[in-house]
């Protein structure tokens, strides 16, 4: 049985991988499908980089892979034959699709810090305003 894989652009999508010590998850309990996770600050060297989720923040580091990964999506008989491509084994049923190469990752080991802004000056502390 022979799998077609095919390779659409995967060179031009550079996908990057986020390395976390623990479990993220959502205050109301719905999925992280369409959400911003946060923000990753690279640093000027390159190597080091920073996540900040919310209110809180890790401090990690760029790592490049030993050897690229690449992302593939399966696509189906039927999904093809829609698309008009009907050069495919008929036995496997099946084809795969390079979508993206990742080349890094980004790798948090530490568990995060809680991020506390500092009150403007001349306000005291109990205060309303």
């Amino acid at each position: 049985m022979i799998i077609p894989i095919k390779c659409e652009g995967a060179e031009q999508n550079k996908w990057e991988i986020i390395e976390l010590q623990g479990t993220i998850a959502t205050t109301d309990g719905s999925g992280l499908d369409g959400k911003t996770l946060g923000n990753i600050k690279v640093q000027a060297n390159g190597k080091s980089c920073e996540l900040t989720l919310g209110k809180r923040c890790m401090d990690g580091e760029v790592v490049k892979l030993p050897k690229p990964l690449t992302v593939f999506r399966k696509r189906k008989l039927q999904e093809i034959e829609e698309h008009g491509e009907a050069e495919i084994d008929q036995q496997a049923g099946v084809e795969y699709v390079a979508v993206g190469v990742i080349t890094r990752k980004y790798l948090f080991k530490q568990r995060p810090k809680l991020v506390v802004a500092k009150a403007p000056k001349g306000s005291s502390p109990g205060k309303i305003v």
